[in-house]
């Protein structure tokens, strides 16, 4: 599209011209423009890497607006945030009935001198929007300062409900479960499921080797949900990620109890010979049946970490996403 059409179409109120102009006229700053037009009331959103200065922006914007003459807008409420954020740090509105050219208006002379007729305004979007932004007068050009810190408020509101329910649950159920993680606790409910994925894993790693093949059931039995957990994670499908981490903290506990009977060898097995018990053979072959019970702990509380860590990452994922959603439908809502 040339120079005339963009033009032509910006004095007419289109938006998307109107945010090419913005764009094209500050894209020695960083920054770019995208708009969007309600009737008489135009929406202006203002992204760079660093936050555009509110003052400064918001006068280039009206100055580049009362060139234009756009008879038919009222208002632009603009927006300006740094790339990538979740929402906008700022926001302003201007009017643009009965306005003047800031120089014009600053001297308050009545009757003023006319704006410049179409005819008068130079060619070209570059020309039109390429005003520098101002500065403050006699101070020299400083770096934004950091916004004040907020205090962290949390609300019921902030949490999903159902999302929530779940993940209380789960906290409830890992602590019962992480207290008593045996077969007589309440992960027994799981216990089969990963029973099924740990005899999976034994035939997956029965060409590598004995001791591998030994080793492939409990380590397929943490790998399978490890890799949900960062698929899910991969994805931005974050409160699933959440859930399965905790089923990985599962299987790390469930592990330990098979590794804590090594030198007992009582558990039930899927065979009557307890010399087929997985861990006192792998313990046995690497010379640590006597240190059993410690690694057994050590991995249960690898487990109880993984377990209290998907709950806290469960709420932290349903708050931010609800938050998130709350100010989609804010900006949703001042837009129209």
């Amino acid at each position: 599209m040339d120079q005339a059409t963009w033009l032509a179409k910006a004095r007419e109120g289109d938006a998307d011209a109107i945010a090419t102009l913005i764009t094209r006229g500050l894209h020695t700053k960083g920054i770019t423009a995208r708009a969007v037009r309600h009737s008489y009331r135009l929406t202006l959103w203002l992204e760079a890497e660093d936050l555009p200065d509110q003052r400064a922006a918001v006068e280039y914007i009206r100055r580049g607006m009362q060139r234009l003459q756009v008879a038919s807008l009222g208002t632009v409420l603009i927006y300006g945030q740094q790339t990538d954020a979740e929402a906008p740090d700022w926001s302003e509105e201007i009017s643009l009935l009965g306005t003047l050219p800031s120089a014009e208006a600053d001297r308050q002379v009545a009757p003023g001198p006319k704006l410049p007729q179409p005819s008068a305004v130079p060619q070209g979007p570059e020309a039109l929007m390429a005003a520098p932004l101002p500065r403050r007068r006699s101070q020299p050009p400083v770096k934004a300062q950091p916004a004040a810190v907020k205090p962290l408020v949390i609300k019921a509101s902030d949490f999903e409900p159902m999302k929530t329910a779940i993940i209380l649950f789960v906290a409830v159920y890992g602590f019962l479960g992480a207290r008593n993680p045996g077969l007589d606790g309440p992960f027994i409910w799981l216990h089969y499921p990963d029973l099924a994925i740990h005899e999976t894993g034994h035939l997956l790693f029965l060409p590598f080797g004995r001791f591998l093949m030994i080793l492939g059931g409990s380590l397929t039995q943490i790998v399978f949900p490890a890799a949900f957990t960062i698929y899910f994670f991969w994805s931005q499908q974050f409160f699933s990620s959440a859930l399965t981490l905790f089923w990985t903290g599962q299987n790390f506990m469930d592990v330990g109890v098979y590794m804590a009977d090594a030198p007992y060898r009582v558990l039930p097995l899927t065979v009557d010979d307890p010399n087929a018990h997985d861990w006192y053979n792998l313990f046995t072959m690497m010379g640590c049946l006597d240190q059993a019970g410690l690694i057994a702990g050590l991995t249960h509380w690898i487990g109880v970490l993984l377990y209290g860590a998907s709950v806290v990452l469960g709420l932290y994922f349903i708050r931010r996403e609800t938050l998130h959603l709350r100010q989609r439908l804010e900006q949703i809502g001042q837009a129209r």
